[in-house]
């Protein structure tokens, strides 16, 4: 009761501000996510700020049965007005014995105090900063598999960095049912 009460609270905090690290609670690293931007498409601006569709790459790490998975996501990047980047992404791949998966998550992607504000993005001269920003998501997978049926009753709560500049994802996922 404990654990699972632990895992809630890490759930809420991670979505709400962040602010809780999963080895605070001791949760046992899932797996590890390393993502490339192959392609990015300028949706533009919408309501809610500007749109991108982001491609990448993934490679899932990790001792357990993610491990050595490969892939590939895209994410309707949304950056907000007050500079806050929001992903919302959709992935598909396999596992190392060949079973397919899909995941989906939604995070908050950097600080607003050195997130380059939305009227940077706009600037046709503008290069996406080449710094590592916080990375704080929440991710969901889905098989076809009954031997990984367990993925369907938990959710990962997940931490790290993106580099705009650079391309790159990294980020540590930890089951909230552990």
């Amino acid at each position: 009761m404990k654990k699972t009460l632990s895992a809630i609270i890490l759930g809420a905090s991670l979505v709400v501000t962040g602010s809780v690290a999963a080895d605070e609670l001791q949760l046992p690293l899932a797996f590890s996510l390393e993502a490339h931007v192959i392609g990015m498409e300028l949706v533009g601006l919408v309501p809610e700020g500007l749109r991108f569709d982001v491609h990448v790459d993934i490679e899932l790490k990790g001792d357990r049965m993610f491990g050595g998975a490969t892939g590939s996501a895209i994410d309707y990047l949304l950056v907000r007005h007050d500079g806050v980047l929001i992903a919302d992404v959709r992935a598909i791949g396999v596992l190392v014995d060949g079973t397919p998966f899909a995941y989906s998550s939604q995070g908050i992607v950097g600080d607003p105090t050195i997130v380059p504000p939305l009227e940077a993005w706009l600037d046709p001269e503008f290069e996406s900063p080449d710094m590592d920003l916080p990375y704080h998501l929440v991710m969901r997978f889905q098989t076809m598999a009954p031997q990984y049926a367990f993925v369907h009753y938990t959710v990962f709560g997940c931490r790290g960095t993106v580099n705009p500049g650079a391309g790159v994802v990294r980020f540590n996922c930890y089951s909230l049912a552990d």
